[in-house]
This record gives C-alpha cells, sequence and structure tokens, in this order.
C-alpha cells in the first residue's frame, strides 16, 4: 500500500515510510508510535543471490549465512538511524519481525538441510566433516515418541542447532538495533510459543531456544496472539508463552488480539485467515471474547493490542467503545499495581522436546490441549520455563502445587533443588507421563520413579485413555471421567508402587495409571498420561491446599484485584474471595459487597464479568 522501503544496496525511499506515519500523525497527533519492521531477503537481493533461499519461508536455511546478515543489518541501522532522526520523539518503541507471518518461523523448510546451512552446522559442531542428518535419522526415534540420548546423539544436537540458530540470528539484529536506540527505546519481538505450536510445528519450526533471548539485555518485549485454540465462544483463552518467566525478568510480554470479528472475512484472496474458524456471529459475541482477554492480560499484567489486520475489524462503536473502556480499566490497574496471587506453577521445558519426535503429539496433549484444564480448574496459575524453577525471583512460598507437564529431561541441579529446597516444605508435585525419562545414559523408566517419588515400570500396552471414579464435593454421586492423550502412546508407564495410593487407572489395561504417595514432607502425584479436565486438577488442587475461587468449569482469570469469570449462559454462581470487600464489576459498574468471604451472583445475561476488589 505504501511501498517498499529498503530497495538496493544503501538506496532507500523512506517517503513509503513517511507517508504512511504522517497519515497518523496527522489523523491522531496525539498518538505515539511502536514501528514494526521486517528483515527479510527482499527480492532484489534473492536476485543478486541465487544461492540463497527466501528468509520468509526457509528463515533456518539462510539464518547463518554471514552475507544475508551483515547487508540486512545495514539496513537496519540506516532505517533506525533515520526513524530516530524524523520520529524519535513519537518513537516509543520497535518490533523486530522476520520469518513466516514476521513471527520468526521457518515453516516451509521442515528442518531440510541447505549447503549455506550445512556450513553453519559444521561450524556449531565444531567439526568440518559433520554433516546435517538426513530426513530418516532426522525424524527416527528410538523408544516409541522418544529419541535416545546416547543412540540418537547428532540428530538431537541438530535440533538443538536448528533453533538456536534462528535466536542468535535474532539476537544479532537485535544487538545491531540498540546500537542505535542504545536501550532508550523499548524493543520487542514475536517469539517464545512453545505452549501453542502443534504438531510437527514445534520441532521445525523454531521457537525452541526462547530462553536465550529471554535472557537477553537487548530485547524488552515478547508478543504472542492470544491462543488459537481456545478463541470459541465458550473457551478459556490462553497464552502461548511462558510469560511468568519473562515477569522473573522483568520483561513486558503484549497479547495480540487478531480474532476474526464479526465485521471480519474469515477469506483474505481466497485464502483463509488464521482463526477463520471461530469467527463470531455478532458484536455482543465479540466484545465478549474481546472481555475475555482483556481480563487475562490484566490479571496477567502484560499488555495488549488489537489488531485491525486488514481494516475493519473493529469499525463498530461498541467494539470502539469497548476498547476506550478497556484503556481506562488498564491505566487505573497500572497506576494502583497489581500482582499475581497464583499458588499453583505450571511448569514445561523447551529443551524436553529435542528428544521427542516432531509427529509424536506429545506436544498437542502436554501443552497445547492441557491449557483447557488449567483454564477450569478454578484458581489463578503461572507459567514457568523448567529452568527457572530455581531463579531467584521465584516467590516458592506462595506456591502450593507444582504441575510439571513435559519435563522429561530433569537436569540434575534441578532436581537437586526441588528435592533439598521444595519438597522439604509439604508441597504437591504432579508428574505428567514421564518426567525425567531421559537421562545422560539413555531412556528409563528408573529415571521417572527417581523423579517422581514412585516406582513405575513400562507397560507393554499402548495406551490412550485414563479413567477415573470422580466424586467431587459429593460422597453420593460418583462418575466416571476418561482424559489422556489424543492417541495411544508409547512408551506406556504404570504404577507398581505399593505405598502409592491409587485414583485411576488404564482404560484398555486396567492397569494403575492415576496415583500419589507421600514422599517426606511432600506429596507426589504421577498421571500417566496428560490434558487433565479441570474438574480433576481442581480436585488436585485443594488437596494441596490451594484456594479455589470456583466450583465450576467456566473459565476465571484471577489476581490480587480482579476476578474475571467467563459464564457462557445465565447462571447463578458463588466465588469464594479470600477476604470480605466490597467489589464493583468493571464493566457494568455494578456494586457488589461480599459476605462470608463468598459473592454470591446471579449473571441474568450470562458473558464475561470482570470484578474490581477494593482494597
Amino acid at each position: 500500500m505504501f511501498g517498499s522501503v529498503w530497495n538496493g544496496y544503501g538506496e532507500y525511499d523512506f517517503s513509503a515510510l513517511d507517508r504512511q506515519l504522517e497519515m497518523f500523525i496527522q489523523h491522531a497527533p496525539e498518538a505515539y508510535f511502536f514501528i514494526m519492521f521486517q528483515v527479510d531477503t527482499r527480492p532484489w537481493w534473492l536476485l543478486d543471490h541465487p544461492e540463497c533461499p527466501n528468509s520468509f519461508t526457509h528463515l533456518s536455511q539462510i539464518a547463518g549465512y554471514r552475507k544475508w546478515r551483515e547487508d540486512t543489518a545495514r539496513y537496519v541501522h540506516d532505517f533506525m538511524t533515520y526513524c530516530e532522526s524524523k520520529y524519535g520523539n513519537k518513537i516509543v518503541g520497535y518490533i523486530l519481525k522476520g520469518g513466516t507471518t514476521t513471527e520468526w518461523f521457518s515453516t516451509q523448510d521442515h528442518g531440510e538441510t541447505h549447503p549455506l546451512k550445512e556450513e553453519a552446522f559444521r561450524t556449531y559442531m565444531g567439526n568440518t566433516n559433520i554433516r546435517i542428518p538426513n530426513q530418516e535419522e532426522r525424524d527416527r526415534t528410538s523408544d516409541g515418541a522418544f529419541r535416545d540420548p546416547v543412540k540418537d546423539a547428532t540428530a538431537i544436537a541438530y535440533w538443538k542447532f536448528h533453533h538456536e540458530l534462528i535466536a542468535d540470528t535474532v539476537s544479532y539484529f537485535s544487538s545491531h538495533i540498540q546500537k542505535v536506540i542504545e536501550h532508550k527505546k523499548l524493543l520487542g519481538i514475536y517469539f517464545g510459543y512453545l505452549l501453542e505450536l502443534t504438531d510437527h510445528r514445534l520441532l521445525h519450526e523454531g521457537h525452541l531456544a526462547y530462553e536465550s533471548l529471554f535472557d537477553s539485555p537487548d530485547i524488552d518485549i515478547f508478543a504472542s496472539p492470544s491462543s488459537y485454540w481456545f478463541r470459541q465462544v465458550d473457551g478459556t483463552s490462553a497464552m502461548m508463552t511462558m510469560v511468568d518467566s519473562l515477569d522473573l525478568r522483568n520483561k513486558l510480554h503484549f497479547l495480540e488480539f487478531d480474532h476474526i470479528t464479526h465485521l471480519a472475512p474469515q477469506y483474505v484472496e481466497g485464502k483463509p485467515i488464521p482463526g477463520f474458524e471461530s469467527k463470531y456471529s455478532d458484536e455482543q459475541q465479540t466484545i465478549n471474547v474481546m472481555r475475555r482477554d482483556f481480563a487475562m492480560m490484566l490479571t496477567k499484567r502484560t499488555g495488549i493490542w488489537w489488531f485491525d489486520m486488514f481494516e475493519g475489524w473493529f469499525y463498530s462503536e461498541g467494539m470502539m467503545r469497548e476498547i476506550h473502556n478497556m484503556i481506562e480499566i488498564a491505566n487505573t490497574s497500572t497506576r494502583s499495581g497489581s500482582k499475581s496471587v497464583a499458588e499453583i506453577v505450571v511448569i514445561a521445558d523447551p529443551i524436553s522436546m529435542y528428544y521427542v519426535g516432531a509427529d509424536s503429539r506429545l506436544n498437542n496433549d502436554l501443552l497445547s490441549a492441557q491449557r483447557d484444564g488449567l483454564g477450569r480448574m478454578g484458581a489463578p496459575f503461572d507459567l514457568i520455563s523448567l529452568n527457572d524453577i530455581d531463579h531467584p525471583n521465584m516467590d516458592h512460598e506462595r506456591y502450593k502445587l507444582y504441575i510439571f507437564l513435559n519435563t522429561f529431561l530433569m537436569p540434575m541441579e534441578k532436581r537437586q533443588f526441588i528435592e533439598h529446597q521444595l519438597k522439604t516444605q509439604g508441597k504437591t508435585f504432579l508428574w505428567i507421563y514421564a518426567s525425567g525419562f531421559v537421562t545422560e545414559l539413555g531412556l528409563s523408566e528408573e529415571g521417572i520413579s527417581a523423579t517422581t517419588g514412585i516406582q513405575v515400570q513400562r507397560n507393554k500396552q499402548e495406551e490412550s485413555l485414563i479413567d477415573v471414579v470422580f466424586q467431587g464435593d459429593s460422597v453420593i454421586v460418583a462418575e466416571m471421567i476418561s482424559y489422556g492423550f489424543s492417541r495411544k502412546m508409547a512408551p506406556n508407564f504404570q504404577i507398581i508402587d505399593k505405598d502409592a495410593e491409587i485414583c485411576g487407572y488404564y482404560h484398555n489395561s486396567g492397569y494403575a495409571a492415576l496415583g500419589k504417595k507421600k514422599v517426606g514432607e511432600s506429596m507426589s502425584i504421577y498421571s500417566g498420561a496428560g490434558n487433565l479436565p479441570g474438574n480433576i486438577l481442581r480436585e488436585i488442587a485443594k488437596e494441596a491446599g490451594v484456594h479455589i475461587y470456583y466450583d465450576g468449569d467456566a473459565p476465571i482469570f484471577v489476581n490480587d484485584t480482579y476476578i474475571g469469570i467467563n459464564a457462557f449462559s445465565p447462571v447463578r454462581f458463588t466465588l469464594h474471595l479470600t477476604r470480605d470487600t466490597e467489589v464493583v464489576e468493571v464493566f457494568s459498574k455494578t456494586q457488589y459487597s461480599s459476605t462470608d468471604m463468598t459473592l454470591d451472583l446471579e449473571l441474568l445475561d450470562g458473558g464475561m464479568k470482570l470484578f474490581q476488589l477494593k482494597r
């Protein structure tokens, strides 16, 4: 629409930038800008370098190429210098973009080799004779879903290189940007979608080395859309990234609302827009989901922006009024301050995923789908990476329940920290599937037993579902609940610990699959499958002493200032507070008061409600 800025070596048409910014300045003179700019290979550059793939589609194959990096870094320097010299007083920060959808995905290469990538791999390995494993070697798993750390060592090293190369590329350009802005402006990227990328995408597309970028002094902001998994009207909303690991580092997260509003098209130029299937039918549905994502953002203390992707998605008085109100609410929250009150911490590990086959679907069931149950357990939770469990800013006194989603590789120093610092404090640990299965010497069910404190052994039958006789708060009415993997999984493990109390059994074999055991001062719970539903997680949380704010399945969003609940239909319900206080529902301005630390409500219209607690 406005044209390209970078048109040759040292050749720029900055009028393309000027036209765009001056349009905004004319119509919104008090506005400030985050400038998003893209560093992908340009068509004219690719003509000069036929040996190079397109970084937009094949990022990993060109990411380590020195010529591309240096030419692009010169453009970045010149572009930033121009922006700062002409518009610096209007610019708050910059968003560095590249790869597919400009979110640093390497989408179309699927980890395939390339001469430029071969050279970078040899440098990475420090071996001039090594080659990138062929497709069979890259995809091979030695034991069901898992790569063996000894037998498959070269393939594991390659996948680490694949991801670290993309992170290093982002770091390279970020350092060049800081030479211009000198940390006086904010710099952000879209990155770290550990909880979102499904099927082969998590291994292939290059986000697993996000921890090095979380630690980078050059990057201040990490952005991501709200999860595409949970955008339905009755969905939970969910984060893609380990946002509380960012909070430990005093870094910012921005949530992008790019949902398909009732005014948005589902297709552009004949192609479906991501999330097209969740298009909302009317303005009220759209506003309700806007409120739900806003509640998640507000209680997680992140930022938010609404992405009018192809223009006109928010062009209604109702939606614009809603955004205006949300900005006012957020400004009030920022001035007053708020903090997490989560007594549950959910722990995931990017490193463990190098040891898992690309199409195992373990990432789907243990990371992506599991967010639904977490969102419906009636209590807030924090999200951190395993490497941060011993971070000095972790508030372990607050946490009562630790949920380990995919910690297949449990480094010794992390395991010792858990053993000596956490298990001695009477906490509860929920270990899912194969925590500790990957050891330095190979794959071992003994590693699971040592990590969890519950003895397990390999189950020769492949299983997918666990059956639980669920009673909840009632001792009279019981029901059978089944949960688990989306397909039969191998390897599979059964509980054989005679001291464990068995709570659930595999659907086919009948072997023990869900159990708990007192281990010293702590309680250890083992589940042989993931994707636990909210009601089972809620019972586990209650036994751990976690405060439950809501006993139903509607998603809630909580910090010390706000409680949000998404009631899908007219309903009566009770919120359990931690103190008596006056309460205002911020969207309707309705006043309430709690009694005996409970708030009894009747929502005749259902919908998303957000309650502010008076301090």
